[in-house]
């Protein structure tokens, strides 16, 4: 077998890396050449705190760090039209010889994602992560000139195992170029200066307000001043969180959700089709960088909703950000945040579920969830217009099932114009309708009806009225036996019944602990026994239903052969006991017993019948005394009397 290496062609990556086929915005570059930035300096701000606390409680440390002089991180963008030179400048943790090496000549190989940032034990989440930020600063310029000195801080932080060389380095890389070159130089200043030779095609059509603009698309808020100066203007940005912001807190119509935890903040807005122009897009963030904007579908919308729209953060790492950082991954992480914002939006409206019927999708196309509490709520959202008990009414989809859980029913979809003609023009077919349906069911919500009853829902067909012409209507088959076994598994109802238990305890505890009653307390006994087991609540609800289900299969296979005979009842017991008594001799008995087997009625029975019965038992050898009927009249069946003979 012949092998071969498997290679990759460098200039080739580098040129995917550093193209807006990869990108998409020529103006990405900015974002990852801020994300560094903002890395190196809250590293050195992380690594100065823990200067010498180790071993000290928090107020010592507070005191101990205050004598030192306090770190101002530090960010400025310096553009000068007549070099065509674009400088990104931090004071942060800056670098050496050992990290141009190891980190920045490597494509894919990240700094903060190495053994050498993770054994810092920093209290800091970096951004950085995929390690081919710097590439992207050859999608406008042909070099990158970097100059940088490594912080002092790195060899004062308490776990500090090996210590690194703060000698200045200044580096070279042209674009195509297979090396990087590097040497030594006398920069003074800790932190790590970034020059970019501009392509003239881009520097021509680069500005002030460009630049401005691109740091704020990019960037949630500025967590310390952002300098930008183009040639002799300048403007520093400074701009606070304004995730909260909600400016459509008082529009009637719009329904305002805040969210602020420890996982994400900012607001949701679920509205209908009048204010969709005036919400505008959705964006997300995070670690306080755009992921996306409005371009990209998320699924982070619930099915069942007409119109959402977000503006959230994500404090943290939580996403899975593409490598071009202007997506995430569809997984599991994603998956997670869709069932996080639906449970928000579910909370809301559990005190006023009707709140949310005017928001809810028209149900043409799918609306079912995967998510149980959700579907609980559109249960109790949705409202549909029946004809139930000879009137018209409007009840909730969750009211309907409660109300026929452990039965099974038949219900008939008409529009309402349709039925009042057939209640008014057919009143004898339509009384025949009524028998023959449970639930009669209007056009209003149908289709949201018909999915959220698919769980229970069995055969579904037009029926078309052969007596009434222009009748038409839709009859569904629906079995809802089965709600109270997945209430139980779903564990929806033993959430009350444990907080009646925890109510009940904590009553029963505090009244043992502030009065010490005996052990046969009537009252505490009260409070002890009044507590239900879940397993005993349960039990008794499923007997029923069980037991309901068990009849609803005996019935129907009542006539199979295999099916044991129906049994006789008190009544049919005691009138075979007394018809018995009145037998008289065995063979009779047995005509009797013969007669009750092949269902022949007894006393239909002429006496010639009977006679010829006692004639044909008379020739069996199995019957121990048959009557001897030579010379004898014709016996009389018992119960009947004799033929009187004619004159």
């Amino acid at each position: 077998m012949k092998q071969c290496k498997v290679g990759m062609d460098q200039e080739n990556i580098i040129s995917t890396f550093a193209s807006t086929q990869f990108y998409g915005d020529p103006d990405a570059y900015i974002r990852e050449f801020l994300q560094n930035a903002i890395d190196a300096c809250n590293t050195r701000a992380a690594l100065e705190w823990s200067w010498g606390t180790e071993f000290l409680e928090m107020e010592e440390a507070r005191a101990l760090n205050s004598m030192r002089n306090p770190y101002s991180p530090q960010i400025s963008i310096q553009y000068n039209s007549e070099t065509q030179r674009l400088v990104f400048e931090d004071n942060g943790i800056g670098i050496n010889a050992r990290d141009i090496e190891q980190y920045v000549a490597k494509i894919g190989v990240s700094f903060y994602q190495s053994e050498d940032f993770s054994t810092q034990q920093l209290h800091y989440e970096p951004v950085a992560q995929f390690g081919v930020g710097m590439l992207s600063g050859f999608m406008v310029a042909r070099a990158l000139l970097i100059e940088s000195r490594k912080d002092k801080s790195v060899n004062t932080a308490w776990n500090v195992t090996d210590r690194q060389t703060l000698e200045p380095v200044t580096a070279k890389w042209i674009e195509g170029a297979e090396t990087m070159e590097y040497i030594n130089s006398n920069r003074e200043q800790s932190g790590t200066r970034i020059t970019l030779v501009l392509r003239p095609k881009y520097a021509k059509n680069l500005s002030l307000q460009r630049l401005v603009h691109a740091v704020q698309h990019y960037m949630l808020y500025q967590p310390f001043p952002i300098q930008i100066s183009f040639d002799e203007k300048s403007v520093t940005l400074r701009e606070q969180n304004h995730i909260m912001d909600n400016p459509f807190a008082d529009i009637l119509g719009i329904i305002s959700i805040r969210i602020m935890d420890e996982l994400m903040e900012g607001c949701i807005w679920i509205y209908n089709s009048k204010h969709q122009g005036l919400i505008g897009t959705s964006c997300l963030y995070q670690q306080g960088f755009l992921v996306t904007d409005e371009k990209k579908d998320l699924g982070l919308k619930p099915e069942w909703l007409r119109h959402m729209t977000y503006h959230l953060h994500l404090r943290k790492k939580f996403l899975t950000l593409r490598l071009a950082r202007d997506d995430v991954a569809h997984d599991e992480n994603l998956t997670e945040l869709r069932r996080l914002i639906g449970r928000r939006i579910v909370e809301h409206f559990a005190s006023n579920p009707l709140g949310l019927n005017q928001y809810i999708a028209s149900g043409q196309q799918p609306v079912l969830t995967e998510y149980e509490e959700e579907m609980q709520l559109l249960g109790k959202a949705v409202t549909v217009e029946v004809y139930l008990k000879g009137r018209e009414i409007e009840l909730p989809v969750a009211t309907i099932i409660q109300g026929y859980t452990g039965k099974s029913i038949r219900i008939a979809f008409i529009s309402k114009g349709l039925f009042t003609y057939y209640r008014q023009n057919h009143i004898m077919d339509f009384r025949r309708f009524l028998a023959e349906y449970q639930l009669i069911v209007f056009e209003k919500n149908r289709d949201l009806f018909c999915q959220l009853l698919a769980p229970y829902q069995g055969s579904m067909h037009y029926v078309i009225s052969s007596e009434c012409p222009g009748v038409i209507y839709e009859e569904m088959d629906a079995d809802f036996h089965m709600i109270d076994m997945e209430i139980c598994i779903d564990q929806i109802a033993n959430m009350r019944v444990e907080q009646m238990n925890l109510v009940l305890e904590a009553t029963r505890q505090t009244v043992m602990s502030k009065y010490a009653p005996g052990e046969d307390d009537l009252y505490m006994r009260t409070l002890e026994l009044g507590q239900v087991q879940e397993s005993d609540f349960y039990s008794h609800v499923m007997h029923d239903d069980l037991d309901s289900i068990v009849r609803d299969i005996r019935e129907a296979h009542r006539k199979d052969k295999t099916t044991a005979d129906p049994q006789p009842t008190l009544d049919d017991v005691k009138e075979k006991f007394e018809q018995a008594i009145g037998q008289g001799s065995d063979t009779e008995m047995l005509i009797h017993e013969f007669c009750d087997k092949l269902q022949i009625p007894f006393e239909k029975i002429s006496s010639e019948d009977f006679s010829a019965f006692l004639r044909i038992l008379s020739l069996s050898k199995q019957l121990k005394s048959p009557n001897n009927m030579r010379g004898k009249a014709s016996p009389i069946p018992p119960n009947r009397k004799a033929r009187r003979k004619r004159k």
